[in-house]
């Protein structure tokens, strides 16, 4: 999984088949306000569990 944001969303639908083409999964945050925020290292996103073993 790889996240993504972005204010153009044409940009950021060739970003998203970009990441799915190396067969990831592209989670589109929204905006560069909202998502980057959420992308930072201590963002809520970075403390998801998403492997359970």
């Amino acid at each position: 999984m790889l996240s993504l944001s972005g204010n153009d969303q044409e940009a950021a639908n060739v970003v998203a088949a970009l990441i799915e083409s190396f067969e990831f999964a592209a989670v589109y945050l929204g905006s560069l306000s909202t998502g980057g925020k959420l992308q930072q290292a201590k963002g809520p996103p970075a403390s998801f569990n998403l492997i359970q073993l």
